[in-house]
């Protein structure tokens, strides 16, 4: 049997299409293959631009492999990416030398080449190997492939190992292979890193939020409901000063999707977005967000399930939500259905951008999102954050003009994953952020100019779309949850005793053992009745389940090689001690993840049936103000503020003096900062109440509140709104600055539209006419660069400048004379000046005028 034979039987076992494209005959002409001294076969490759590539050391490719794959990291849990294949050498000593745990991807961008691999070497260890996975083509998803390394165990560490060869033969797709290998590796680190920091947070916040998402109509309600009309996806990034103003005019022109960071800015500015979307799942993006908020005008928010609850209790408009990953939101989702997936990723600003796209909006337009640290800020004015971005964090990207700008892993990772979404598109990615890290297949526009372009008709049916849908509610299967989680609870105290039983046993098991008394009768039945408590544990497959943010540590524990080897050491008395330390160190943890989760599984049993009683008593009653009133109050404990809210506006209509009602009317509108419509409630329940001294006193704190609203809302419009005239050269400025920018970016075709449009009201206007002479060269015009720039001197003949750029332009093209008489006329302008006189010089030294040079 042949090496393709053999090869080719393996690879089918394992990827069929793959084996069915190397059956085939390919052409391989540009491969030829050379022997090595130690008679192993190495290639010789003839790149497109006829460059021939050695791909294997010609002494020994083997010895040389073995070199290379000696240095790498191929331990345990983490994984490799090898990014170019050639005859398989390298590939071959990976996976002879990595741990059992380890996995390898291998991409190789020419089929042809691994084909010829197939038929010159024996690659079965490669072929065979289950951690193995071999991708093939200049179109492979690496993204994917990298991220499902980790699935698994997120602490995994992906290492990155670059074929050479492969790199000097198609640099451009082995290039742009390894900044997406390094992309992905970080997006999968910052993962981890949230998931190892707030994972057992964001469970908590799953089951907290439950009563808020069992009434939240679903994200899908919303999908492609917005076809044709333009979004503007709004972040909260240094670039927001400049345009927030702009925002003002867009109204119902534009669906305007914000990040709730930029709810500080826009708000006092008097712009209501249409949706706000808000993934945070601690309280102190509560505090720095919504607390300091004055929130009258309603909204819509779509959230994820493991937003901070105190978020979504207390925003008073509509909520959607999202359907969320993970074995406890997928278990919980039988109860009321698929809520639509939208990918949240790791920034909001990732989920407004995707948000905006399955609501079928066309175009996209960014603002705000800036992802770098634009004049060394993290956010705009007025909406800084607290988090810690030491500058020894901070790393440099390319921003949207080409130059460096600060960044942080973190910002990598988010321009990375909207790009990986950009790229999936299909409708227009517009970029009017004006700053900021680039982000490549976008458009780069002026906000101004997007607005003016895609934002000209009014779309009143946005606002309607929204409130016609916040009323859509799935089915529930709510008696059902409550049920089940009630029994989850009692399982999961069960298990609780269970595990301070086992660790009881072991505990005794220890003793025993440092007393020598292992091989005892007694000392059997003990380990007997753990294994046996073990496997009641062990049975409880759901609450495992449930647990699992939880309980991360312990599956992080138990996933390690050395703990996964316990049960493998040969020894018995050196594993019976492994195994009990790993089993108190197992029910330690699983001890320390119950106590949150049964408090939380009580918590939510206890709001689901206060709300159901409540519910029913009303159904069920003569409707009276009395029986409203008691629903309100009953949802107020259960934290249901809207059910409350709609009942006590009932109680009113019925009983308009009720001053319960007013009050606790005032309360929910407090907690929600409406603190407008709190203090219109409370000065109606002061009189002739129970609760007039707290009414009084809460009163007062809405009247504070809304003072100091009001005079951070004018002055924040002083700052953004109210611009002081403008002098001559401002005027000037304002006047150049779309072409200025376009000229930035290198679109040098819309910065000549630009500049000919400011020429069209300012003929006389030199500074154009020279901009635009610029922009004629850039465009490879040169006839149209000097009749731009001749006629800037016609405007302005004493502007040293223009004559300096005639004349490095009759230099550039050998034109000695003219670029003399340039440079004379320059320095008969501004004698003293050291750079003309600088160039005057180069031009006679180039010329051999040697005296005149050195005058």
């Amino acid at each position: 049997m042949s090496y393709l034979e053999k090869n080719l039987k393996l690879l089918h076992e394992k990827q069929p299409a793959l084996a069915a494209l190397m059956g085939k005959e390919m052409d391989s002409g540009h491969i030829e293959i050379v022997t090595a001294a130690s008679g192993l076969p190495s290639a010789r490759v003839i790149t497109s631009d006829g460059r021939q590539v050695i791909l294997h050391d010609l002494k020994d490719p083997v010895a040389k492999a073995k070199e290379h794959a000696h240095r790498l990291d191929l331990s345990g849990n983490n994984g490799t990416v090898l990014l170019g294949f050639g005859l398989g050498y390298l590939a071959r000593e990976i996976v002879t030398a990595m741990d059992e745990a380890h996995v390898l991807i291998i991409c190789e961008a020419d089929p042809a080449l691994l084909r010829v691999a197939l038929q010159q070497v024996d690659l079965e260890a490669v072929l065979k190997s289950k951690r193995v996975k071999l991708l093939v083509g200049k179109e492979i998803d690496l993204r994917v492939a990298i991220a499902g390394i980790a699935i698994k165990f997120l602490t995994s560490k992906i290492s990155l190992m670059k074929f050479h060869p492969s790199f000097a033969v198609d640099p451009a797709t082995y290039g742009s292979w390894e900044k997406k290998a390094k992309e992905a590796t970080l997006t999968l680190k910052i993962s981890a890193n949230t998931i190892l920091l707030a994972g057992r947070e964001m469970a908590g916040n799953i089951l907290a939020n439950t009563p808020g998402i069992i009434r939240s109509p679903g994200v899908k309600n919303l999908f492609n409901r917005f076809t044709a009309i333009p979004a503007i996806v709004v972040g909260a990034g240094p670039s927001l000063e400049k345009n927030a103003a702009l925002l003002r005019e867009v109204n119902n022109k534009a669906l305007i999707i914000a990040v709730d960071r930029s709810l500080g800015l826009l708000l006092p500015l008097g712009i209501t977005p249409h949706i706000v979307p808000s993934i945070d799942y601690s309280s102190l993006n509560y505090r720095e967000k919504y607390a300091p908020l004055h929130l009258e005008e309603k909204f819509c928010m779509v959230s994820s399930q493991t937003v901070y609850p105190k978020i979504t209790q207390s925003f008073w408009g509509p909520q959607f939500s999202i359907h969320q990953g993970g074995k406890l939101s997928e278990s919980l989702s039988y109860y009321w259905g698929d809520k639509g997936t939208v990918p949240a990723g790791l920034h909001v600003g990732h989920l407004a951008f995707c948000l905006a796209r399955a609501l079928g909006c066309n175009p996209i337009i960014l603002t705000g999102m800036d992802l770098a640290f634009t004049g060394d800020k993290l956010h705009a004015q007025n909406i800084e954050s607290s988090i810690d971005r030491t500058p020894g964090k901070r790393l440099s990207c390319e921003d949207i003009f080409g130059s460096a700008i600060k960044t942080d892993p973190a910002f990598m990772s988010f321009v990375a994953e909207l790009e990986e979404e950009i790229r999936k598109t299909v409708v227009p990615c517009i970029d009017a952020t004006e700053g900021g890290a680039k982000k490549a297949g976008t458009i780069v526009m002026r906000l101004k100019d997007a607005l003016d372009e895609y934002c000209t008709d009014d779309h009143p049916e946005i606002r309607t779309i929204l409130e016609e849908e916040s009323f859509h509610r799935e089915p529930v299967k709510d008696s059902e949850l409550i049920r089940d989680f009630r029994s989850a609870e009692t399982s999961s105290k069960k298990m609780k005793r269970s595990a301070k039983s086992t660790l009881a046993l072991i505990t005794k098991l220890k003793r025993m053992k440092k007393d020598g008394l292992e091989g005892t009768p007694a000392y059997s039945a003990l380990s007997r009745k753990a294994e046996k408590m073990t496997i009641r544990i062990g049975e409880q497959g759901r609450i495992i389940s449930l647990l699992e943010n939880y309980n991360f540590a312990n599956i992080l524990f138990m996933g390690k090689e050395e703990i996964k080897g316990i049960d493998a050491i040969q020894n018995p008395f050196e594993k019976l001690d492994r195994q009990l330390e790993r089993a108190e160190t197992y029910y330690g943890k699983l001890i320390e993840a119950l106590d949150p989760f049964i408090s939380d599984l009580r918590e939510l049993v206890k709001r689901l049936s206060l709300a159901q009683s409540a519910r029913r008593h009303l159904a069920q009653s003569q409707k009276t103000w009395k029986d409203y009133l008691d629903c309100a109050q009953a949802m107020i404990a259960c934290e249901n503020h809207a059910e409350a809210e709609e009942a006590l506006r009932t109680v009113l209509k019925l009983n308009p003096e009720c001053n319960d009602a007013h009050y606790h009317l005032g309360t929910i509108c407090y907690r929600q900062n409406r603190f407008k419509s709190a203090a219109a409630a409370l000065n109606r329940a002061k009189t002739h109440s129970s609760h007039s001294r707290r009414a009084d006193e809460l009163l007062r704190e809405c009247q504070r509140r809304s003072h100091l609203w009001e005079e951070k809302c004018e002055k924040m419009r002083q700052q953004f709104l109210i611009t002081t005239p403008a002098g001559e050269g401002d005027e000037r400025q304002k006047l150049l600055s779309a072409g200025n920018f376009y000229f930035q970016v290198k679109n040098y075709g819309r910065a000549k539209k630009e500049y000919e449009k400011v020429l069209d009201g300012n003929p006389t206007l030199s500074e154009a006419h020279y901009h635009l002479g610029h922009t004629f060269f850039a465009l490879n015009d040169f006839e149209g660069g000097v009749a731009a720039l001749t006629r800037a001197l016609e405007c302005c003949p004493d502007n040293p400048a223009i004559y300096r750029d005639l004349a490095l332009i009759a230099m550039g093209r050998g034109l000695t004379g003219p670029a003399e008489r340039f440079l004379l006329k320059a320095l008969e302008i501004k004698p003293d000046d050291l750079e003309l006189r600088e160039l005057l010089g180069r031009l006679y030294f180039r010329g051999g005028f040697l005296e005149k040079a050195t005058v």
